[in-house]
């Protein structure tokens, strides 16, 4: 009797989608940083320095993304060497966890150009805060569905995924108090993951 086959993608196109919008985002992610027009004039050197002393929040809030996004892929490769099929609930996981992920580049760009506005803060602390929801989902679905319960990397990266969540939701009222806290907090974040990745190599 043959058999019919099962309605599932591979997990080596999953994989294959993920990698390639992850290296999208992280290389349109430096458009966000502007090169500034300096008219030639007998002060161009202390304009371009002005210029890009404007810029270092922007240049901050790039280098916080593309660390997050590294760790964030990362993880997520961790996370998939333990799946072995990929059924229809980690598919559509899977896509608005990448819906996420592809809008970092404007929440970004938004963020460096107005680092100090409400809005933009509040803008990139609720993309993050659904980027790490989503990693999680993946994260207990595999677990669940591929009984990997034990796995302690699983389990180190969804707890490190919900501290960031717990950061990027506290990041949002106190941004109605000081934004520079919230920015601040933002900070912490990719040195959390760079300290956790020092002390945890394996």
């Amino acid at each position: 009797m043959v058999k019919e086959p099962v309605d599932m993608l591979s997990k080596s196109r999953i994989e294959a989608l993920t990698d390639s919008l992850f290296a999208t985002v992280m290389t349109i992610l430096v458009l966000s940083l502007v090169v500034p027009i300096i008219i030639t004039g007998s002060n161009t050197n202390i304009l371009l320095i002005s210029s890009i002393i404007s810029m270092l929040p922007g240049i901050l809030v790039y280098v916080t993304s593309f660390i997050i996004l590294g760790v964030i892929w990362i993880e997520h490769n961790n996370i998939f060497r333990y799946v072995h099929e990929v059924d229809n609930r980690t598919q559509w996981i899977t896509i608005f966890f990448l819906l996420s992920v592809g809008i970092i580049p404007f929440s970004t760009a938004f963020l460096g150009r107005y680092p100090l506005q409400q809005p933009a803060i509040i803008l990139y602390s609720i993309n993050f805060i659904i980027i790490a929801l989503m990693f999680n989902l993946i994260a207990y679905h595999v677990m669940h569905y591929q009984k990997k319960r034990n796995i302690r990397r699983i389990s180190r990266a969804a707890r490190s995924t919900s501290i960031s969540l717990i950061i990027y939701a506290i990041a949002i009222p106190v941004s109605y108090l000081n934004s520079y806290i919230s920015l601040g907090l933002f900070v912490i974040v990719p040195a959390y993951y760079i300290i956790s990745g020092l002390r945890n190599p394996s």
